[in-house]
């Protein structure tokens, strides 16, 4: 990966970001070194599927990390867990915040070196579909865990989306459990509690790995018009962690916080139920 794949974007580190980390638990060996060249590239596909899919729409998306200013290049922090901490996706949450990973202006992208806990990928949500600025969604600290065997593009670019706030209940064609059913595109599948049947509105399956948001009206428009549910609640494409994001309106009504947040497993990749995950 080249800076020209991810533009630099201020100095690096002020304002809201998404910081990356490599985690293993001290009972793996270290593979930082090895594995940074492998994280980068997702990461450089990863903000591909923002820019691709919201060039579509309007203005341009792009996911702004944690970046060496000179380079452009994702920073890339090696943390490591008690021997427990990769057990599963709390366990993990719970060290990295321990360790500071806890800032309202970051969300943090983990990929965890190990693959025998289960996980494809999973990803905190607020359930707050509100269009305004003090959504929940739209501040940190948000977390999403991607396991080695699924570090690609689409699946990062799945936890994050669940980050930023899509899929919310509210969506026309929302499962119901954090995804879509109008199949294809990267959120949409047949998900716990219900399973609902799906619907084939875009009809390349390609598009699983490359597109945010089939026909764009349930979770991601740059430039929603009238009558789009995303011009009215809630649009992860206005969230300030992306670079061009359009300033939701302040709040008419301040709606009272929601008192948890949702994970989501990780899409295709991993049918895991969703389960509630407090944030304290």
């Amino acid at each position: 990966m080249t800076a020209a794949d991810i533009g630099c974007d201020g100095d690096g580190a002020s304002g809201f970001r998404t910081q990356v980390l490599y985690v293993r638990a001290n009972d793996v060996p270290d593979h930082y070194a090895a594995s940074l060249p492998t994280i980068q590239a997702v990461l450089a596909q990863t903000d591909l599927i923002y820019r691709n899919s919201s060039a579509a729409t309007g203005p341009v998306r792009s996911i702004r990390f944690v970046q060496d200013p000179a380079t452009c290049l994702p920073v890339v922090d090696n943390v490591v867990l008690s021997a427990d901490g990769d057990d599963d996706f709390d366990a993990t949450v719970n060290e990295v915040w321990d360790k500071g990973f806890n800032l309202s202006t970051r969300f943090y992208l983990m990929f965890v070196d190990t693959s025998s806990a289960g996980i494809c990928g999973v990803g905190s949500i607020w359930s707050d579909d509100q269009p305004y600025a003090d959504n929940f969604n739209n501040t940190g600290p948000a977390h999403s865990r991607v396991d080695r065997g699924c570090w690609i593009g689409d699946v990062a670019a799945h936890e994050l989306m669940h980050n930023l706030g899509g899929v919310q209940d509210s969506a026309p064609h929302s499962s119901n459990g954090g995804h879509c059913i109008d199949e294809y595109d990267i959120m949409c599948y047949s998900d716990y509690p219900n399973y609902p049947d799906m619907q084939i509105i875009c009809s390349n399956p390609a598009l699983d790995e490359t597109l945010l948001d089939c026909n764009h009206d349930d979770y991601f428009h740059t430039n929603p018009a009238a009558g789009n549910s995303l011009s009215t609640h809630w649009n992860p494409a206005n969230n300030q962690f992306l670079t061009g994001a359009a300033a939701p309106p302040p709040p008419t009504v301040i709606p009272p916080p929601p008192d948890n947040s949702w994970y989501g497993g990780g899409g295709k990749h991993k049918k895991k139920k969703h389960k509630k995950h407090r944030r304290d």
